[in-house]
């Protein structure tokens, strides 16, 4: 996805490595990113899993009242995010999350990626 020739793809990607720098200050080099859409309408929801990456995140693109939350699980505690338009999370890809049921009759549309 983020080779789409969209100034908006581009402008993503640099938020994105961005981010992932933030988080990991020793990086020195531009991460290599693979990126997804994912839309989840009313009665979808995503299992228990985790990635392969170094780096993980998630950016929020779409979502209302309705929309079902990510699930974090850290040191045995569920740490839930409520989906917010333009809201980023990044985490290392060995966190085991999930998505909880969506409820809502408007899609969560989120974009996912891994940083290695």
């Amino acid at each position: 996805m983020l080779d789409w020739p969209l100034a908006e793809i581009r402008q993503l990607q640099l938020f994105i490595e961005e981010a992932v720098r933030a988080t990991h200050t020793e990086w020195r080099h531009a991460p290599r990113l693979v990126a997804w859409a994912i839309v989840n309408r009313n009665g979808s929801c995503h299992g228990r899993h985790l990635h392969s990456a170094a780096w993980s995140g998630i950016y929020y693109l779409d979502g209302d009242v309705g929309s079902a939350c990510t699930v974090f699980e850290i040191d045995r505690a569920s740490i839930r995010v409520a989906p917010e338009p333009g809201l980023m999370v990044v985490f290392p890809s060995n966190t085991w999350h999930s998505v909880e049921l969506h409820q809502s009759p408007e899609p969560r549309i989120t974009i996912a990626f891994d940083a290695k």
